[in-house]
């Protein structure tokens, strides 16, 4: 794994440091990508339960 980051650090022109940086940024957006995902699929279970299946059901569902 280190010789990994260093070649790719050499080949980015990059240091150590900015590609381990670099990874934990892109591992930080994936976590809340894969949040966010698991939070969209709770949702959508729920709207569909009730119902709600378009942004017609929704406009009615929240008028109602």
């Amino acid at each position: 794994a280190y010789e990994t980051c260093v070649r790719e650090a050499e080949a980015e022109g990059k240091t150590l440091s900015g590609v381990i940086q670099d990874a934990l940024r892109q591992a930080g957006i994936e976590r809340r990508l894969q949040e966010l995902r698991g939070m969209q699929a709770f949702w959508s279970r729920r709207a569909r339960d009730k119902g709600i299946l378009t942004e017609k059901d929704l406009a009615r569902y929240l008028r109602d």
